[in-house]
């Protein structure tokens, strides 16, 4: 469920991050902001899947991330980890 769903769109980033600890979430956003908080002040502490998208629809991103899940997301620690994913590539900062 997204945040907008959920009708926490107003979440600040900062909060956004201390959910996604409280729950055990993994972030996954268009949002280049949680990649710098991820590398600056959390890595290791959360998980982000940062979708780098020149076609950001729900039809797009949906299949990007389908192949990623159904690929290489196993072998990743996905609570750890920051995933930066474009159409074509994927790149991994681990803890």
């Amino acid at each position: 469920m997204s945040l907008i769903e959920a009708k926490l769109g107003g979440l600040s980033d900062e909060q956004v991050v201390v959910l996604a600890k409280q729950l055990r979430r993994v972030i996954i956003t268009v949002d280049n902001d949680f990649g710098e908080i991820y590398y600056r002040h959390e890595r290791g502490n959360i998980g982000v899947i940062l979708l780098r998208l020149e076609d950001e629809s729900r039809g797009a991103v949906e299949q990007v991330l389908s192949r990623f899940f159904r690929g290489a997301a196993a072998e990743i620690d996905l609570e750890q980890s920051l995933v930066v994913l474009t159409e074509s590539t994927m790149r991994i900062v681990r803890p």
